[in-house]
């Protein structure tokens, strides 16, 4: 009787490690999960930037101003348009190592017009997220004797693939 006792309650302790071990496997293989997951969203910084604004975004050693928006033809909110139209927005890119570069990006890709929405620069590439204010029907009119200022976001990338980290710092 005492060897049957023995003998159940090993068996019932070896099952009760078993199904421990097998639940710390499970977690461990969810948390590596999760890490990658953000190590992935890790490779991309967002970046908003005022018309005008300059802004240094840590790490990457990329100084990165908003200088204006040269076209801007896309069709009002609730209107209906045959065409959607584009904006682009001119920014300009440098490092300490190199002059700086500026590029116009758009909110289509159009290559026969020149537009595209990305750009590479000195192994990062610069994506237009989008360029707000939305275009409304009343668009030409002023509020309080000034126009409302564009505002764009950029998605910064490693080229190479390496992680960078998501901060920007605004000068």
């Amino acid at each position: 009787m005492k060897n049957l006792t023995i003998f159940v309650l090993s068996v019932a302790a070896s099952a009760f490690f078993s199904c421990s071990s097998v639940r710390t496997s499970e977690h461990t293989r969810q948390e590596t999960n999760t890490e990658h997951s953000q190590n992935d969203q890790k490779d991309i910084i967002t970046v908003q930037l005022q018309e005008n604004q300059n802004m240094q975004v840590t790490d990457t050693n990329l100084n990165i101003s908003f200088l204006k928006v040269t076209e801007d033809s896309r069709c009002p909110e609730n209107v209906q348009c045959v065409w959607a139209g584009v904006a682009v927005a001119q920014i300009e890119v440098m490092n300490p190592f190199s002059r700086p570069m500026k590029f116009s990006l758009a909110t289509q890709n159009l290559p026969d017009k020149g537009y595209s929405k990305s750009a590479n620069y000195q192994g990062y590439h610069i994506e237009l997220k989008s360029i707000a204010p939305s275009k409304t029907f009343s668009a030409t009119i002023e509020t309080s004797g000034k126009k409302t200022p564009y505002s764009i976001t950029l998605e910064i990338s490693k080229a190479s693939g390496e992680s960078t980290p998501k901060e920007a710092t605004s000068r």
